[in-house]
């Protein structure tokens, strides 16, 4: 009998502690489902992970990196990052998770966002964005252009008053290059480049305004 209890204990610990991890390196994207057929298409250098045989009782990933969602409807879907959490039960949106930047857009129905906290909730209908601040708080902006937020599903990448450095870091990013940069770079970017193109193309396109 204790034998057979020690099993079961066993069993329901790797039950409830397996966590499914997917690892998508630089240069490549990749689309996964999750056990509620929900879609997850993930950027290059992402993160996500999650506990399959308890999904049903907690539909909860955890993402770094770059992800759009398509959630099946159904209860409380949760995504947590470092800095911050999205829940929401049915809808379509793209999470931005990447250092210091934290950035999450609704593309049909209404996302949740919260501080990692939980002090500060904000909620996002279609076309909506939110944006961690440099002081922690979440700002929300409407009228988003999400065709542009979601280029990157059809390898197109757009970028509006763009941190110059953060346009280097997704060049990389894409092509699985490393890029050096002096530390003093401060000018913005807004522009447009495609994969298709090589990257010797691409940096000549950044490179010269």
């Amino acid at each position: 009998i204790a034998a057979g209890l020690a099993l079961l204990m066993g069993i329901s610990a790797f039950i409830g502690f397996y966590t499914k991890t997917v690892n998508v390196p630089a240069g490549q994207h990749a689309e996964i489902y999750l056990p509620d057929h929900s879609r997850v298409s993930l950027n290059a250098q992402s993160t996500i992970s999650y506990k399959p045989f308890v999904w049903k009782l907690s539909r909860t990933a955890k993402l770094e990196g770059e992800a759009f969602f398509e959630v099946t409807k159904g209860k409380e879907f949760g995504v947590v990052s470092e800095k911050g959490k999205t829940v929401v039960l049915g809808t379509t949106f793209n999470i931005y998770s990447r250092n210091s930047n934290y950035q999450v857009t609704c593309i049909s129905g209404k996302v949740i966002v919260a501080e990692p906290d939980g002090r500060q909730k904000v909620t996002l209908g279609s076309g909506q964005q939110a944006t961690l601040s440099t002081d922690g708080t979440l700002a929300i902006q409407s009228g988003i252009d999400t065709d542009r937020i979601v280029s990157w599903l059809s390898n197109k990448f757009s970028f509006t008053s763009v941190p110059l450095r953060r346009v280097f870091e997704e060049i990389g990013r894409q092509y699985g290059v490393v890029i050096i940069l002096p530390e003093d770079l401060e000018n913005t970017y807004t522009g447009t480049f495609v994969k298709d193109s090589s990257i010797e193309n691409v940096l000549n396109l950044v490179c010269r305004p």
